[in-house]
Protein backbone atom coordinates (compact mmCIF):
# COMPACT_ATOMS: atom_id res chain seq x y z
CA UNK A 1 0.00 0.00 0.00
CA UNK A 2 1.30 3.44 -0.82
CA UNK A 3 2.30 5.74 2.00
CA UNK A 4 -0.46 8.22 1.20
CA UNK A 5 -3.15 5.53 1.13
CA UNK A 6 -1.90 4.09 4.42
CA UNK A 7 -1.96 7.50 6.10
CA UNK A 8 -5.45 8.18 4.80
CA UNK A 9 -6.68 4.81 6.14
CA UNK A 10 -5.13 5.59 9.51
CA UNK A 11 -6.89 8.95 9.57
CA UNK A 12 -10.22 7.27 8.81
CA UNK A 13 -9.55 4.77 11.62
CA UNK A 14 -9.28 7.58 14.16
CA UNK A 15 -12.94 8.44 13.64
CA UNK A 16 -14.59 5.30 12.25
CA UNK A 17 -18.12 6.62 12.72
CA UNK A 18 -17.44 9.43 10.23
CA UNK A 19 -17.99 9.38 6.48
CA UNK A 20 -16.04 11.79 4.31
CA UNK A 21 -16.76 13.34 0.95
CA UNK A 22 -14.02 13.83 -1.62
CA UNK A 23 -13.26 17.43 -0.64
CA UNK A 24 -13.02 16.45 3.03
CA UNK A 25 -10.65 13.63 2.11
CA UNK A 26 -8.55 16.09 0.16
CA UNK A 27 -8.23 18.29 3.26
CA UNK A 28 -7.12 15.23 5.27
CA UNK A 29 -4.12 14.66 3.01
CA UNK A 30 -0.71 16.24 3.41
CA UNK A 31 -0.34 16.73 -0.35
CA UNK A 32 -3.71 18.33 -1.24
CA UNK A 33 -3.59 16.97 -4.81
CA UNK A 34 -6.87 15.73 -6.33
CA UNK A 35 -5.33 13.31 -8.82
CA UNK A 36 -3.13 11.72 -6.18
CA UNK A 37 -6.07 11.43 -3.78
CA UNK A 38 -8.12 9.66 -6.46
CA UNK A 39 -5.34 7.07 -6.84
CA UNK A 40 -5.13 6.61 -3.06
CA UNK A 41 -8.90 6.26 -2.69
CA UNK A 42 -8.99 3.75 -5.56
CA UNK A 43 -6.20 1.80 -3.90
CA UNK A 44 -8.14 1.68 -0.62
CA UNK A 45 -11.42 0.77 -2.33
CA UNK A 46 -9.80 -2.06 -4.32
CA UNK A 47 -8.15 -3.39 -1.13
CA UNK A 48 -11.58 -3.19 0.57
CA UNK A 49 -10.16 -0.92 3.27
CA UNK A 50 -12.65 1.82 2.41
CA UNK A 51 -16.10 1.56 0.95
CA UNK A 52 -18.48 4.03 -0.61
CA UNK A 53 -21.67 4.97 1.21
CA UNK A 54 -23.46 7.06 -1.39
CA UNK A 55 -20.93 9.73 -2.30
CA UNK A 56 -19.02 9.47 0.96
CA UNK A 57 -16.18 7.18 1.99
CA UNK A 58 -16.04 5.15 5.19
CA UNK A 59 -13.56 2.69 6.61
CA UNK A 60 -14.46 -0.98 6.71
CA UNK A 61 -14.90 -2.19 10.29
CA UNK A 62 -12.35 -4.99 9.86
CA UNK A 63 -9.60 -2.44 9.16
CA UNK A 64 -10.18 -0.07 12.06
CA UNK A 65 -8.10 -1.85 14.70
CA UNK A 66 -5.32 -2.74 12.26
CA UNK A 67 -4.96 0.87 11.15
CA UNK A 68 -5.01 2.09 14.75
CA UNK A 69 -2.27 -0.38 15.73
CA UNK A 70 0.00 1.18 13.12
CA UNK A 71 -0.43 4.54 14.88
CA UNK A 72 0.64 3.31 18.32
CA UNK A 73 4.23 3.92 19.38
CA UNK A 74 6.37 0.82 19.47
CA UNK A 75 6.67 -0.76 22.86
CA UNK A 76 3.40 0.73 24.11
CA UNK A 77 1.89 -2.74 24.49
CA UNK A 78 -1.58 -1.45 23.74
Amino acid sequence: MSDGARKLAQTFALCPEQRFGFEECLRLTEHGTSARLLRELDELLIADVLRLAGERYEIGRAWIEMARKRLRPRGSGR
